[in-house]
């Protein structure tokens, strides 16, 4: 959630995820924020803000929540200016404008977070598979809630890919009719032709190749700051990808005679299997197989 101050104004934002601009306003006033009630808190006249109480019971399956709401033209938050801390002990309803509860609010407290104390997760690469001639296509994974449950803008967001190390640069050669220019950060949520973003997963075409390595960075700009994540490093084979640094796991098995045939499983005698890794290793054993 994110609070922002203009003149004597607090707007608490983003308490609906499917409407993102959603907001509701409240006013400083002798150490106290008034919140006016009912209030309409998205631009698209969706969701009213309302005063609610709640209590939680015990139910045959789980606890029940009974909701009921109060008729208050006002709720006042406590507002500790030093503390950057506003806080309610009351509950506030959300609901839609032909009555449904959408969602609620119980003791809500805001507290000022140290951006600086953010810890940007680290991405995931789900398969690197090749993809017509002489093209490849990877998927990603790119979270934007944080390890203690903060949730990140995407539109704040950018990612990178490293190749055997070094930063990789999208050039418009590669990418007619996507880039103007070359690039070397893709924003969060752009998706086009060759490159797609689908929530937190990303799928992407490339026309090249890295000998041994690729990485993945997530980037975070706030404040005029940019944030990055730990560099996911992961070991290209044609067998697909394994993280740098996991357990290689066998991703496939060959049987050989001992003058070099392949044989199937079924062969009586002495054989050669030949095992193929995650991180494109290899190794083979002798069998005596009966």
């Amino acid at each position: 959630l994110r609070i922002a101050k203009k003149g004597n104004n607090l707007y608490f934002l983003d308490h609906d995820k499917y409407y993102p601009k959603s907001a509701f306003v409240g006013t400083i006033d002798n150490g106290e924020v008034v919140v006016k009630l009912p209030q309409l808190i998205d631009d698209t006249n969706y969701v009213y803000l309302k005063a609610g109480q709640i209590q939680i019971v015990d139910g045959e399956d789980g606890p029940e929540y009974h909701y009921s709401i109060l008729n208050d033209s006002v709720v006042k938050f406590d507002y500790d200016a030093q503390a950057n801390v506003i806080s309610y002990s009351g509950a506030l309803l959300l609901y839609s404008l032909n009555g449904a509860l959408m969602d609620y609010l119980v003791s809500p407290r805001y507290e000022l977070y140290d951006i600086n104390n953010l810890v940007v997760p680290k991405p995931t690469i789900n398969a690197w598979r090749n993809y017509l001639t002489n093209s490849y296509t990877l998927t990603c994974d790119i979270p934007t809630v944080t390890d203690d449950g903060i949730n990140l803008d995407p539109s704040l967001m950018t990612y990178r890919f490293y190749f055997d190390g070094q930063l990789y640069t999208f050039t418009p050669a590669n990418y007619p009719n996507e880039l103007q220019k070359p690039e070397t950060e893709i924003p969060y949520l752009y998706s086009g032709r060759s490159i797609k973003c689908n929530d937190t997963e990303h799928w992407l075409v490339f026309k090249d190749s890295p000998k041994s390595k690729v990485g993945l960075q997530s980037v975070v700009y706030l404040n005029d700051k940019q944030l990055t994540s730990e560099i996911a490093e992961y070991q290209v084979s044609t067998s697909g990808v394994a993280e740098v640094g996991s357990t290689p796991y066998v991703v496939g098995s060959e049987v050989f005679d001992l003058s070099g045939r392949r044989v199937t499983d079924g062969y009586k005698g002495v054989v050669i299997r030949q095992l193929t890794f995650s991180d494109g290793s290899h190794k083979a054993v002798k069998e005596l197989k009966r």
